[in-house]
C-alpha cells in the first residue's frame, strides 16, 4: 500500500517577525536622505585699482621729461664745440686746405672754377683753361735788374717761336715797389695766335719778386679775360 507524501503550505511572514539576519531583535530602518539645499552666492566684485599719482605729479613728471629731451642736443653741442676748440693736446688742429688756392714761396695763388693747377715748382705756379694757360712766379731779382728789363726778359722767353711782336710797355713806380707790363702777340705753328701779356712787380729793398704772365689765344672771351685780371691783380698786390 504506497502513502502519499506531505503537503506544505507557505504563508507569509508575521509583521512583528524578525527580519534580522538570525532572526530576532527589532527592524533595522534603512536610513533617510536629507534634501541638499542650495545657497546662493553673489560673484565677488574686482578688487579697487591701487592708488596712481596725483594729477599734479603726472604734469610735474611730464615736464621733467620734456625737459630732459630738450636738453640732450644743447649739450651734444655744446660737447662738441668745446671739443672742436679745445684738441686734447692743447694745439690749435690745422685748418682744412681751401678749394682753388695753394701757396707759392709764401704768397697765396688763387683762381676760378674752371681753372686747373698744371704744375707747381718752388718758384712757379702754372694754371691752364683750355688752351689758355697763367703762370705765377715769386723768386728774388737780381740787385741791378729793373722791372721792365725783367718783364722783357720774360717775354722774350714765353713768346719763343711766335714770331713775337711787342704792342706795348709800361714801366712806373710806387712808393718801394716797381711794375712794369709788357704785351707781344704771334702766331703758334699749329696757326693759332697767341697774346702773351707780362706783369712784374719788385721790391726796392728786398729784391722780392712777383711776375704774372698770361698767354691767351685770339678770341679769348672778355669774361675769360676779366678773370685774368682779377687773379694777376690778387697776386701782385700781396708784394709789400
Amino acid at each position: 500500500m504506497s502513502t502519499t507524501p506531505p503537503t506544505f503550505e507557505n504563508y507569509p511572514p508575521a509583521p512583528d517577525a524578525a527580519v534580522g539576519a538570525f532572526g530576532g531583535g527589532d527592524p533595522v530602518e534603512a536610513p533617510r536622505t536629507q534634501p541638499q539645499q542650495v545657497v546662493f552666492t553673489p560673484p565677488s566684485a574686482p578688487p579697487p585699482p591701487p592708488p596712481g599719482p596725483d594729477r599734479r605729479s603726472v604734469l610735474r613728471w611730464i615736464g621733467a621729461g620734456a625737459a630732459a629731451l630738450l636738453a640732450i642736443p644743447v649739450i651734444a653741442s655744446v660737447q662738441s664745440s668745446g671739443e672742436s676748440q679745445s684738441p686734447a693736446n692743447g694745439e690749435s688742429e690745422p685748418a682744412e686746405p681751401v678749394d682753388n688756392e695753394t701757396d707759392l714761396n709764401g704768397y697765396t695763388v688763387s683762381w676760378p672754377d674752371g681753372w686747373t693747377l698744371d704744375g707747381t715748382t718752388e718758384t712757379q705756379v702754372q694754371l691752364v683753361q683750355g688752351e689758355a694757360t697763367m703762370i705765377f712766379r715769386a723768386y728774388a731779382a737780381g740787385d741791378d735788374t729793373t722791372a721792365m728789363e725783367e718783364a722783357q726778359r720774360l717775354l722774350n722767353r714765353h713768346t719763343a717761336g711766335l714770331g713775337k711782336r711787342r704792342t706795348g710797355a709800361t714801366n712806373k713806380g710806387s712808393g718801394s715797389i716797381e711794375t712794369a707790363s709788357i704785351e707781344g702777340s704771334g702766331v703758334r705753328g699749329d696757326g693759332v695766335r697767341m697774346d702773351v701779356i707780362v706783369h712784374v712787380a719788385i721790391e726796392s729793398e728786398g729784391r722780392n719778386s712777383l711776375a704774372v704772365i698770361a698767354l691767351l689765344p685770339a678770341g679769348t672771351s672778355a669774361g675769360r679775360r676779366a678773370e685774368v685780371v682779377r687773379m694777376r691783380r690778387e697776386f701782385l698786390g700781396q708784394l709789400g
